[in-house]
């Protein structure tokens, strides 16, 4: 019996150790205020549509950003509409360049939506993200990451933008994560 709890003992320790040793990268907080250009799409898996995201998320990387004295470059026109013509991120990333002159760093947020099943009464949505970020003067590719999440929404009426509503805050917290690393070493205050 006594072996048991020792050997509880011995796992909780453990988990916590590795725990303790598994830290994020800092806030990348810059000394100067910076501007981003920030798209945040949703590609169509079945037509050849692109959708804007819903402004609920957009609201949430503000304020990852504003942590970090970055600032949304906004467009008066929506950017969505702009690289709909293609899902290559290299072509994004170059047509955006073109409508957004004054923004020193790019950041896309490309996402692709769909159903996958309904588990016990819910219905899952695979969600397939993609975050890319770069500098207009930065020679270096842009820093990619690519993850896929899953949503349960309990209602058959919820949709694409539902899905990705109930994941937002892993997306901004994965998104302010690859900022962070993208900013590394940059002078912070």
């Amino acid at each position: 019996m006594q072996s048991i709890a020792t050997k509880a003992a011995l796992c909780v320790v453990t988990a916590l150790f590795v725990s303790g040793c598994l830290t994020k990268p800092p806030i990348a907080r810059l000394s100067q205020r910076t501007s981003v250009a920030l798209v945040l799409l949703r590609d169509d898996a079945m037509q050849k549509k692109t959708h804007p995201l819903p402004a609920a998320i957009k609201d949430q990387l503000k304020a990852q950003f504003a942590v970090r004295n970055l600032y949304v470059q906004d467009d008066k026109r929506p950017l969505h509409e702009a690289l709909a013509g293609s899902r290559d991120t290299t072509r994004r990333r170059a047509q955006l360049l073109r409508e957004q002159p004054k923004a020193k760093h790019l950041l896309l947020v490309e996402t692709q939506v769909s159903f996958y099943s309904q588990l016990n009464g819910r219905y899952k949505w695979d969600i397939d993200i993609k975050l890319s970020i770069g500098g207009r003067d930065r020679p270096e590719p842009m820093l990619e990451r690519q993850f896929k999440l899953s949503a349960f929404l309990p209602f058959d009426h919820q949709r694409e933008d539902e899905a990705l509503l109930s994941v937002s805050g892993l997306i901004a917290r994965r998104t302010a994560d690859l900022v962070d690393s993208y900013f590394a070493g940059k002078p912070t205050k």
